[in-house]
């Protein structure tokens, strides 16, 4: 009987169990004509949509179940996935509120909540949900891992360690728990435990670009600088837009010494995201002050540079005094030492200072700054 929506609703979470959008959406579609008060169709379609992208229609098919039906606490968790999903976590929170208010005793939106209340950076409400989970199911490592996660991003590392420690014992295959501990390690400059961590991690996962990013840092971190070029190679391979990726390799080869390979990968990184202060002033900084002076070029490192201070207004004395260099090595002295007294006027750092006003004198006797060989450190 072809107006049996249950028969078009069973088809339509087999097709999206094989990951036939297309065909599943039309038999959702179908079920819900035949019998539109079918919640289990409006959900399996909303399903559909969140696995598309569509998170309006998405929303708007989860809403109809809900006033079809205002009781399962699911629907709302769906919603409040949606609306994480759309970075909007205001109304992410007010739907796992929703559920947990439904249903007090719903450990998976807690859990949703805590990492929503997280990425909003409210740190306090993300541990007390993930604690809540914690209560209500002691065995589930999510919330020791969630929890974990908040202590780390509030500077608690060693209370996150106790955590994270505690999930794997729970759950010791999880590659997120291992790369996390890593991490909480590497903030703590123990970074022969953080290779530990994310080597596991790698074992697990060994597609996930972050996972290698961030244990090439840490080989740099602990002066080995090939395994870090390793590592960094294998996460541009992995991701070939991975602006960190160019940028932390671009930093090691400068390290030891390949000042061609260390513009080169700035470069790159500056035209994967020419929006990056950061990226855009490391390379200005080579331009005008490699101790390579075959990569000089003043014009071009003002025109990085200026990018660079006009998207960080101004607001950051170190790049303020790479502009000035720049200048210097532009020719145009007048406006370096005007730069550089900007710079020096606004950093508060006695170090920095010093470094720049030895710029400043250089610049008072029409000379550019370079950095001596071995390359000095980025100021």
């Amino acid at each position: 009987d072809p107006k049996y929506a249950a028969a078009y609703d069973y088809l339509g979470a087999c097709y999206l169990s094989k990951g036939d959008s297309n065909r599943a959406l039309a038999n959702f579609t179908k079920a819900i004509e035949f019998d539109p008060k079918d919640i289990s169709a409006w959900s399996g379609r909303a399903g559909v949509y969140l696995a598309m992208g569509d998170y309006e229609h998405a929303l708007a098919d989860l809403n109809e179940e809900v006033r079809i039906d205002p009781k399962p606490a699911g629907a709302y968790r769906n919603i409040g996935a949606t609306y994480s999903r759309m970075g909007d976590y205001d109304r992410s929170i007010k739907a796992y509120s929703d559920a947990i208010r439904i249903d007090p005793k719903d450990i998976v939106a807690y859990l949703y909540r805590g990492t929503s209340y997280q990425k909003k950076g409210d740190y306090d409400n993300a541990m007390l949900d993930f604690s809540e989970a914690i209560k209500l199911n002691p065995k589930n490592s999510d919330g020791y891992y969630g929890r974990g996660t908040a202590y780390a991003h509030k500077g608690d590392n060693d209370v996150a360690l106790l955590d994270f420690n505690k999930a794997l014992t729970l759950n010791p295959e999880d590659a997120d728990i291992y790369y996390n501990r890593g991490l909480t390690y590497e903030n703590k400059n123990d970074h022969v435990r953080a290779i530990e961590d994310f080597t596991q991690a790698i074992k697990r996962d060994p597609k996930a670009a972050d996972y290698f990013l961030n244990r090439g840092m840490a080989y740099g971190n602990n002066g080995d600088i090939d395994h870090a070029v390793e590592d960094f190679n294998e996460t541009i391979r992995l991701d070939p837009e991975n602006v960190r990726g160019y940028y932390s390799r671009g930093t090691a080869y400068g390290i030891k010494g390949d000042q061609v390979r260390l513009l080169a990968d700035y470069k790159k990184a500056a035209e994967l995201d020419p929006r990056s202060p950061s990226t855009l002033i490391g390379v200005a900084w080579i331009l005008a002050t490699s101790p390579d002076s075959t990569l000089h070029n003043g014009k071009e490192a003002v025109e990085y540079a200026l990018k660079a201070c006009n998207l960080d207004e101004y607001k950051t004395p170190y790049m303020i005094d790479i502009l000035a260099t720049a200048y210097a090595e532009a020719g145009n002295f007048e406006a370096a030492k005007q730069m550089e007294q900007k710079a020096i006027d606004s950093e508060t750092d006695e170090s920095q200072q010093k470094n720049m006003q030895m710029r400043r004198a250089l610049f008072n006797q029409n000379k550019p700054f370079h950095q001596p060989t071995p390359p000095a450190s980025h100021p």
